[in-house]
């Protein structure tokens, strides 16, 4: 799967309000998807004829000047002709994340960019659809897909590592509700790193809805987040990491 979302490097390219470049890869929405187009043909040349690719791109983000839902239809269009087997659609950049609801209607859904792919899907023949953001329970997973082919899960699985299967066997009916409150993007992205790492370390994930838990992650967020994406980070987290795992537990 080819990241060309939130606003990373290829997101970057797509959108009209960070490229402002003049050659043939600025400009034109034909121009600016055109890294994306090169590197899905160099994918297929390089792999089996079954080699499945995959793409996820921000449906919008939420700005005046970014990628309008218009745009984006007429991406996934480009990106089913030259072969890319499914879309996933996001949204948000780092000047205006996306990890709330916008609309009552969307609330409803669960689905952050379900209304979206409402228009998206349709146009697509062969490209299967996937969305993700904001699913968290069974019956709003099941209903998104009255719309797309597949759902994505990212939080959730950070803190229940076998949801997927605990849903499929019908132990549970949604993920668990953490105590951080819905807008809180940072500290909820702070707390997910926290359990990747430390069930790399072969810990349990933190039991992020007890508040104890939370408190503790709070005490630390302004460090983490002075530390963050610098030469201080991974020392940083093995000192704090450390309060977590105690004799082997959380």
């Amino acid at each position: 799967q080819i990241h060309a979302a939130h606003h990373f490097l290829l997101c970057g390219f797509l959108s009209p309000k960070s490229n402002v470049r003049t050659d043939e890869y600025g400009g034109s929405l034909e121009n600016r998807m055109r890294l994306i187009l090169e590197i899905g043909r160099e994918v297929h040349r390089r792999t089996p004829p079954d080699f499945v690719l995959g793409i996820k791109i921000n449906s919008t983000e939420f700005q005046d000047t970014g990628l309008v839902t218009a745009e984006a239809n007429s991406l996934c269009q480009q990106l089913e002709a030259h072969r890319f087997d499914f879309v996933e659609l996001s949204g948000g950049s780092y000047e205006k994340v996306m990890y709330s609801h916008l609309r009552e209607t969307t609330k409803k859904r669960e689905a952050f960019f379900l209304e979206f792919a409402d228009r998206i899907a349709p146009g697509l023949t062969r490209t299967k659809v996937f969305v993700t953001g904001g699913l968290r329970t069974v019956g709003g997973m099941v209903c998104a897909l009255d719309t797309v082919d597949g759902i994505g899960l990212g939080r959730p699985l950070t803190d229940e590592w076998h949801l997927c299967k605990d849903i499929l066997e019908g132990r549970v009916d949604g993920a668990v509700v953490p105590q951080i409150d819905p807008g809180e993007f940072w500290l909820a992205l702070m707390a997910g790193n926290r359990n990747m790492r430390l069930v790399g370390m072969g810990l349990e994930p933190a039991p992020l809805w007890k508040k104890e838990v939370i408190d503790q992650l709070r005490s630390g967020y302004k460090e983490w987040t002075e530390n963050k994406s610098t030469e201080k980070e991974l020392g940083y987290y093995e000192v704090f990491d450390a309060g977590f795992a105690t004799n082997g537990q959380v």
